[in-house]
């Protein structure tokens, strides 16, 4: 009879369903393959990520997303909609990341997914918004109307170098009356 126990205590251990029972968590997989990359928006130091979820498991899990970004430590999660994931549900969990305003260049760093059986490790690249050197629509409308006086100006001074600016000349016979 004990060896009987040992065997089936042994057999629940090593299986899918007693690797659950062994942590008490369910297996959390995050949904896609290789790498996570997220744009930054301009003039937005808030930028979300949406990481699709799985949870496996029959119980329900609440994830919790950490960040490690080694070239770029402002960069840090602010906020995630930490709602419960039930067990064989999928969900979309949302999370603010804060501090991408300040990136020149690209981040590579690490997301990390945890509230499972075991943490959840991604690679997560972040494009840094455009920087223009000029305010574009500003530019463009001053620039428009910069060509347009300069265009008129100078069909001006050609037409009075050519003489058609001055009083037309009428033949006697056109400027009687009749």
């Amino acid at each position: 009879m004990r060896r009987l126990t040992m065997l089936v205590l042994v057999i629940i251990v090593q299986s899918p369903a007693g690797a659950v029972a062994a942590t008490g968590r369910p297996d959390l997989t995050l949904l896609g393959d290789g790498k996570l990359e997220v744009a930054a928006k301009d003039d937005d130091e808030k930028t979300v990520l949406y990481l699709p979820l799985l949870n496996k498991g029959a119980a329900a899990v609440t994830p919790e997303v950490t960040l490690d970004f080694p070239k770029s430590p402002d960069v840090r999660p602010e906020s995630q909609n930490a709602t419960p994931i039930k067990g064989g549900d999928a969900a979309r969990i949302g999370v603010t990341l804060v501090g991408v305003d300040d990136l020149s260049k690209k981040a590579e760093g690490v997301i990390v997914v945890r509230g499972g059986a075991e943490p959840i490790a991604r690679e997560l690249t972040i494009t840094p918004p455009l920087d223009p050197l000029l305010p574009w629509p500003q530019f463009i409308v001053i620039a428009a109307a910069a060509a347009a006086l300069l265009l008129a100006v100078g069909i001006r001074e050609g037409a009075r170098r050519k003489g058609l600016l001055s009083r037309p000349y009428y033949p006697a016979w056109l400027s009687r009356s009749r």
